[in-house]
């Protein structure tokens, strides 16, 4: 949520800042009941895949990701380029590395 912390406990209330750490809470919450993890509209910038794996989900619930009520969140890899220079013309060029950008490749 746009105004979560990692540090909270995960309710309306107190939403965690992250979709990595709403999933680590609700793999462990799944292990007791069903779990609804509702996502705000904020662009969640993602650091490694998202990847969903047998931890979530249980003998006892699933865990189901949905969007709060008229909200639309947005999940991506993508990291943002924002210095720019000029190259030729209207062509401009950049360098990535002082961006924090080392590896533009997937993976």
């Amino acid at each position: 949520a746009p105004n979560g912390s990692d540090t909270n406990t995960g309710n309306r209330q107190s939403p965690f800042a992250t979709i990595e750490r709403a999933q680590a809470a609700a793999r462990s919450a799944v292990q007791r009941e069903s779990v609804t993890v509702l996502v705000h509209s904020v662009a969640y910038r993602l650091k490694s895949p998202l990847r969903f794996t047998r931890e979530d989900s249980a003998a006892m619930g699933l865990v189901t990701y949905k969007a709060q009520k008229m909200e639309t969140p947005v999940l991506s890899g993508g990291q943002p380029v924002t210095i720019f220079l000029p190259h030729s013309g209207k062509v401009l060029k950049t360098e990535l590395g002082p961006q924090g950008i080392t590896n533009s490749q997937p993976p």
